[in-house]
């Protein structure tokens, strides 16, 4: 991680519907500030692939109206 991420903090900016989230996306899971890797759909729903704060691959399975908080980093 380079020395400008970890000055900058996460400012939740807006809520996302599963449809819309893109790779690299930084969204709220479990109370988690997490990074979207991979998004795939499935016959009722969406398995998203994402980061969580330890470095730890995950993936969770939505249903098609999910909704995620959405975040970016600002300057401190």
């Amino acid at each position: 991680m380079t020395a400008t991420i970890l000055n900058m903090d996460l400012k939740k900016v807006d809520v996302f519907s599963v449809d819309i989230l893109m790779p690299d996306d930084l969204i709220g899971i479990d109370g988690m500030v997490c990074e979207v890797k991979e998004i795939n759909s499935l016959k009722d729903g969406y398995a998203i692939s994402y980061v969580d704060e330890y470095g730890e691959l995950e993936v969770i399975e939505v249903s098609d109206d999910a909704k995620f908080d959405f975040y970016v980093y600002i300057e401190d």
